[in-house]
Formats: C-alpha cells, sequence, structure tokens
C-alpha cells in the first residue's frame, strides 16, 4: 500500500511539458526561450518574443535548447526564417544582431544580420552545406560582427554592442525555401517608363505631374515569380494612389505596392486652400487657418516645434542673386510687445542653412533673408515656432538673442518666395513724395511737395506689377482693397524723377 501512495506523489509532483522544435509561432508561450543579460516576453498581444536588450551588454540574447538537436547537414532544408522589428529605435539608426546555432564543445554556425528604425525585417540567412547538429540557436539584440560566419547573406560592418533596444520576433522556421512565395516586383513603370529609385523592397512611391494635368497617368508592373499575379487599381484622379497589389505564385503571399500621384511641391507657396504639401514636427499642428488661405502653425511648447515641407525638386541656393528668402509671419497670441524667436532652415544634404528672426506682439512681420553665396541644393524647409538661437547661419539679417524656446503661439504665414532682390530702392526716406496712411487696411494717398506724379506702378515683393496709375496731379490715391496684406513698392515718376516708396498693407 505504501508504494502505492509513493508512486502516485511521484505522478503528481512530475513536471509536464512540451517539447522545444522548430517552428515557433509563440502564441500565448514563449516556447522554452529564456534570455541571456535581456528580459523576454510574450509582449503585448501575447503572441510574440519581445526582447529587452541589456543596456551596453555585448552578448545580450534570447536563446532556446531543443528537445533534439537540429540537423543542419541538409542544404536543401536548412535556412533559416523569422521577423524582427525594433520598437525603439530612431528612424535610421541601424541595429547589428546576429544568430548563432551552438552545442557544448562544438564550433558554432553564426551570421549577422541588421535592422534599420522600427521597419520589418523578413530574415532569411541560408546555412553552408556540410554542417551538423546543434542543440541551441541564440538570437543576439545588438553585436559587434559576429566570426564563425556559416550562412548567406551576412550584413555586417556595424558595431552596436554599445546600443540597446526593444524588438519583437515572430515566426521562426527552418526548412526549404517556399515554393511560389514572390510577391515583389522586378520592375515598375509609370507611362512606359520606370519610376526613379525604383527597389523591389520599396513599396511606396511619389510620383509628381506637371501642373494642371488631370489624366492619372498610367501604371505597369512585372514581377519577379512569372507565377505570381497583379492587380492594378488607378488612383481616382491627381492627387490620389495607384495600387499595385502582387499575389505570389502559392495565392497566399500578397505584398501591396503604392504610387502616390500629386502635383509638384515647389515655391513659392500662397496657401489658398490647400497646405501646399508642408507637415508638422515635434508637436505642432498646422491648418489652413480661418481664411483658408495662409498657412497657420500652432506651436507646442517643446524646442524644435515646426511647420516643414519636402521638394519636389531640392532647391538650388547657389545662386546670390536668386536665394533670398521671403514670407510674412504674424502672431495672433502673443501680448503687446512680446517678442517671440522663430528660425527657419533649409535642410537635406550638407547640413543645415539657417537664419533666426523675430516677431514682436501681433504686428505683421515682412521676414526677407539673404541667403549666403556659394551654397548648396537642399530638399526641405523648416519653419521653427519659438527656438534658442539657431546655430549654421547662412543669412543675413540674423535677428537673435532672445530665447523663447518655452513658449509658444499660434502664427499665420503666407506667401513664402525665394527669388531676386526686389527692385531697387533709391531712398525708403524721400523728401519729395511720402505715402499715407502707411501701413493701411485699404488704400494709400501719394502726394508730392511741387512736382505733378505722372505716374506710379505698384510691384509686389516678387517685382510682379500689380497696379498702374497715370494721376499727372501732384496728390493721387493708390486703391489697394484687392491686394492681400504684404510689402509692396511703388516706382513713382515725376517730370525730373523716378522714386521708390515702400508700402505696406495690413
Amino acid at each position: 500500500m505504501m508504494k502505492k501512495i509513493t508512486l502516485l506523489l511521484m505522478l503528481l509532483t512530475a513536471s509536464f511539458g512540451f517539447s522545444q522544435a522548430l517552428p515557433f509561432d509563440f502564441e500565448g508561450t514563449l516556447d522554452g526561450w529564456v534570455g541571456d543579460n535581456a528580459t523576454v516576453s510574450n509582449g503585448t498581444g501575447s503572441d510574440v518574443l519581445e526582447i529587452i536588450g541589456g543596456a551596453g551588454q555585448a552578448w545580450d540574447n534570447a536563446n532556446v535548447t531543443f528537445a533534439s538537436a537540429i540537423d543542419l547537414s541538409d542544404d536543401a532544408n536548412n535556412t533559416l526564417r523569422f521577423t524582427i522589428q525594433s520598437t525603439t529605435a530612431n528612424p535610421g539608426e541601424i541595429h547589428q544582431h546576429g544568430v548563432s546555432f551552438q552545442s557544448d564543445g562544438q564550433p558554432s554556425y553564426e551570421a549577422n544580420f541588421q535592422t534599420v528604425g522600427t521597419d520589418v525585417l523578413n530574415v532569411e540567412l541560408d546555412f553552408n552545406s556540410g554542417l551538423g547538429s546543434r542543440d541551441r540557436l541564440h538570437i543576439f539584440t545588438d553585436v559587434g560582427n559576429l566570426g564563425a560566419i556559416q550562412a548567406t547573406p551576412n550584413v555586417s560592418g556595424t558595431d552596436t554592442s554599445s546600443l540597446s533596444g526593444t524588438y519583437i520576433i515572430d515566426n521562426i522556421s527552418l526548412g526549404a525555401d517556399p515554393v511560389g512565395a514572390d510577391a515583389t516586383l522586378s520592375d515598375l513603370q509609370v507611362d512606359a517608363v520606370t519610376i526613379s529609385g525604383f527597389d523591389s523592397g520599396t513599396i511606396s512611391y511619389t510620383y509628381a505631374v506637371a501642373n494642371g494635368v488631370t489624366l492619372v497617368p498610367t501604371v505597369t508592373a512585372t514581377t519577379n515569380d512569372a507565377g505570381a499575379s497583379v492587380i492594378i487599381t488607378p488612383a481616382g484622379g491627381i492627387p490620389g494612389d495607384t495600387t499595385v497589389e502582387v499575389t505570389a505564385a502559392n495565392g497566399t503571399t500578397t505584398q501591396t505596392y503604392t504610387v502616390s500621384f500629386g502635383y509638384p511641391i515647389e515655391l513659392p507657396f500662397d496657401f489658398n486652400g490647400s497646405i501646399d504639401g508642408w507637415t508638422t514636427g515635434d508637436g505642432a499642428v498646422i491648418s489652413n487657418g480661418t481664411g483658408n488661405d495662409v498657412l497657420q502653425i500652432v506651436g507646442a511648447v517643446n524646442a524644435w516645434d515646426n511647420a516643414s515641407v519636402t521638394f519636389t525638386t531640392p532647391i538650388d541656393l547657389s545662386d546670390d542673386a536668386n536665394n533670398t528668402l521671403r514670407f510674412t509671419i504674424q502672431s495672433t497670441t502673443a501680448a503687446p510687445g512680446e517678442v517671440h524667436q522663430h528660425g527657419v532652415s533649409f535642410q537635406g544634404g550638407g547640413g543645415s542653412l539657417e537664419a533666426n528672426f523675430q516677431t514682436v506682439g501681433q504686428d505683421v512681420k515682412n521676414v526677407e533673408l539673404d541667403f549666403n553665396a556659394g551654397l548648396g541644393s537642399r530638399e526641405r524647409l523648416h519653419i521653427f515656432t519659438d527656438t534658442g538661437d539657431l546655430g549654421g547661419i547662412a543669412a543675413s539679417p540674423n535677428e537673435n538673442g532672445t530665447d523663447t524656446q518655452g513658449l509658444s503661439g499660434t502664427y499665420i504665414i503666407d506667401n513664402i518666395t525665394l527669388g531676386a532682390t526686389v527692385l531697387s530702392v533709391d531712398d525708403f526716406e524721400l523728401s519729395s513724395f511720402k505715402a499715407y496712411p502707411n501701413p493701411t487696411q485699404d488704400s494709400w494717398v501719394v502726394k508730392s511737395k511741387n512736382q505733378k506724379i505722372s505716374s506710379i506702378q505698384v510691384y509686389d515683393i516678387l517685382g510682379k506689377q500689380v497696379l498702374s496709375l497715370t494721376p499727372d496731379t501732384s496728390e493721387a490715391t493708390i486703391d489697394g482693397s484687392s491686394l492681400k496684406a504684404g510689402l509692396y513698392f511703388a516706382k513713382i515718376k515725376s517730370d525730373n524723377s523716378l522714386k521708390s516708396i515702400k508700402l505696406v498693407k495690413k
């Protein structure tokens, strides 16, 4: 009787579990994986392997010991596959990782691979022929170059062993190449021309059509696998997206490519009914404003809150005679006399080209920044709402010295242009002519002391004539009711003089 009771107790205290064997899908279980200088869990959805790397640990990893050693001798069936994604990396930041099949007392079989930012990476490592069996698999979070490389591809060269991060891994398998699982394209064309920069691994493209074009261009696609099929759904109009859905020969693997059609994003910007491709950064909010005809920026109390735009074609700043940036800006929230410091920055390739400027209270500011000679091209323009002093100063004037990055506000910006210096002005403080009221909301009176005014021509800041008068009197009224708020120049001609005067429309 005692023997039976003892046997029953032994059965009750025995541990039961599943053998650890590939593949691993991590549905509600870690499948026997443990951490070494790293923390592992099933992640937020309880269906992945989440690894939190040990900060600064050279060999932090997750590993599993198989119930039976894994045989890597069959070259046709020893390709390791899984997906991995960093959830903490900065955009464009490279992290180098590694895998290693190991057994005590035996050489390791290893390979490096890299992730970029928070992009999902489909890892596929084809191990070499003639290998033996190993009973453990390690996945290292951040490493230098591993040394016992036995698989291709081997992506290395960036030592990130001092970095760390959080990574989610799923669907680890080992086996033969799947039949008919390729859902990628070998070519993607718009109107019979391959899209610039096409790569089978890049699925989103932006394509600019000429202003005024309304017909959606024709998109055609060629698959890498002849057995794959393609469905192309044209955009409904411009702007719009044409999608190319590729289905692999196996009927289950799919990939969708997108071609986004739009009009060129380029200077000048007038914001009439559109924010003209501008986006936000560091907490700022943008809109077309109350009248649907300006760029309104609601700043956040952050050091680099801004509105920015990426041009379809990079802006060339090399011509010193044609690289003056102009726009109007007004705070709608500042207290009277309150100074706010802002900044502009041309960025993208070759460093930032920057300048500071300031607004006071709710006064309209006509910004005019003459960028230096000998500059190159830049692909983005940022306007920062409230900043400290920017450091890559490449324009004049440069108004700085008041750090307002701890402040915020709402600003309206309009008529952003880049071009030549405006009309030559001999003398803004003219003795022979005067204009009043200046600034005005509707019209100006121009008066001469002792000469008849034969003609008045009004130009905007780009040098475009917007009004013309021939009063033939010593006093004339310029009706500016149809003009937008901003800076203008009046060229005033009399019998023996030609002068220019600055006019401001509120």
